[in-house]
């Protein structure tokens, strides 16, 4: 009888067929395979600039493709390819509003891919600690001129096994960093770049602009998530739109603060959005990205306040445009005692950025290492700005840590990541 049954479910079921795909650095079995377009962003290297990609899963394993818009991994420094895999199920390790439980990441130099890593995070309270990925061994990649592809085999992580998994692919090359949309298994994803309005609502006025982008499937949008504290009530559109596979829609989120108390601070920002494939009820991966709205009811307070809203900083000094990341060239800053002390600094992007890994791969060096040693701790690293502001509270007495020409007696120090202060120092 079991012999039997073997036999028929044989018969019907036949032999598993091949795979189209094969990890081997040609790429024309990815040539009907849709793709996800990232775009041109002519301020990073062409080699990290990131310009489409694609995923396939089989039941065995998960198979990634990306191009850039020039050959990879050039020159005498390395570059890596990152894949982000978010298991919702699980928390993990925090890098821009995305949640990362794995990490794949392929590198090389002089034009050429040399080696892999895939790591997993082992749990931490704190999901700044990069020290808690742990690495459980290489994968199969390959590339060839400005396209790549990897292998993840469900021996790693098997989305069969763990749905709703999500995945970001990432080029980076120095402090430039590529970051595309987050997409599942099944195609069809959501973007959504949201930009403050305003810092002042009298009444009623519109105070984020969302421009939401849809990806490889039409996308149907149901419903608003929001982060909102001080007060005021959200005006959002109708939901029940649906944006076309490549199409964009601009939409504004306003405010009606009749009931909230003058002088009130508002937060409003956009976290997520109920999103769905047109015509059915399956879910799409959703990145936010860009900055909330904070404003105040009727007026801004007069004098200094730390509140996030930076109207009350009219007169500053200019400071040149240096070639360090974006998140740490300082271009304005500013100071005021007239009570207590307040400082401000700006930035060319976005303050306290941080960044993807607090590390860069090295080439390595043509001599053995000297030895393995013993176990050791691992300390926390986190990829983390350092704003530091040396103060000289007394000009006339020269003790002090000298710096820039002053005599500093006070370190004003703040540590961030992710657009978020993560700690303070006097």
């Amino acid at each position: 009888m079991s012999l039997l049954a073997m036999v028929a479910v044989s018969f019907y079921l036949g032999e598993p067929s091949p795979s189209p795909f094969a990890v081997d650095g040609t790429f024309s079995d990815w040539t009907a395979v849709p793709k996800y377009v990232d775009g041109v962003d002519a301020g990073l290297p062409a080699h990290a600039d990131l310009v489409e990609f694609a995923i396939v899963h089989e039941p065995w394993r998960l198979l990634v493709y990306g191009r850039t818009r020039g050959p990879l991994f050039p020159g005498n420094e390395t570059s890596s390819v990152y894949l982000l895999i978010d298991d919702p199920n699980a928390t993990g390790y925090a890098f821009q509003d995305r949640d990362v439980d794995f990490l794949a990441e392929a590198w090389g130099w002089g034009g050429a891919l040399r080696d892999t890593s895939f790591r997993a995070w082992a749990g931490d309270s704190d999901a700044n600690n990069a020290s808690s990925f742990r690495y459980r061994g290489p994968f199969a990649a390959a590339s060839s001129g400005s396209e790549f592809e990897l292998e993840i085999r469900d021996t790693d992580v098997d989305p069969g096994l763990v749905p709703g998994l999500t995945f970001t692919l990432a080029t980076r090359s120095g402090d430039a960093l590529d970051l595309g949309v987050s997409v599942g298994l099944s195609p069809g994803a959501l973007s959504v770049d949201q930009r403050p309005l305003t810092d002042v609502v009298v009444s009623s006025a519109p105070v984020l602009q969302l421009t939401l982008q849809g990806y490889l499937a039409d996308v149907e949008v149901r419903g608003f998530v929001f982060d909102h504290t001080g007060g005021g009530t959200i005006v959002v559109p109708n939901a029940g739109f649906t944006i076309p596979a490549g199409g964009t829609r601009t939409e504004t989120i306003g405010i009606d603060t009749a009931a909230a108390a003058p002088g009130s601070l508002v937060a409003l920002r956009l976290t997520d959005i109920d999103a769905v494939v047109a015509g059915t009820t399956r879910r799409v991966p959703v990145t936010v990205v860009g900055p909330g709205a904070r404003f105040y009811v009727q007026a801004i307070p007069a004098g200094h306040l730390v509140d996030g809203v930076f109207a009350d900083w009219v007169a500053l000094s200019a400071d040149p445009d240096d070639a360090v990341p974006a998140s740490v060239d300082i271009l304005q800053y500013g100071f005021n005692a007239s009570t207590d002390a307040f400082f401000y600094v700006g930035t060319e992007g976005d303050a306290f950025s941080g960044a993807l890994l607090p590390e860069r791969r090295a080439i390595p060096a043509l001599t053995p290492p000297n030895g393995t040693g013993g176990p050791t701790s691992i300390p926390r690293r986190a990829a983390e700005d350092l704003l530091q502001i040396y103060v000289d509270t007394d000009d006339q007495n020269p003790a002090g840590y000298p710096v820039a020409g002053i005599a500093a007696d006070r370190l004003v120090e703040a540590r961030g990541r992710n657009g978020r202060v993560t700690s303070t120092a006097l």
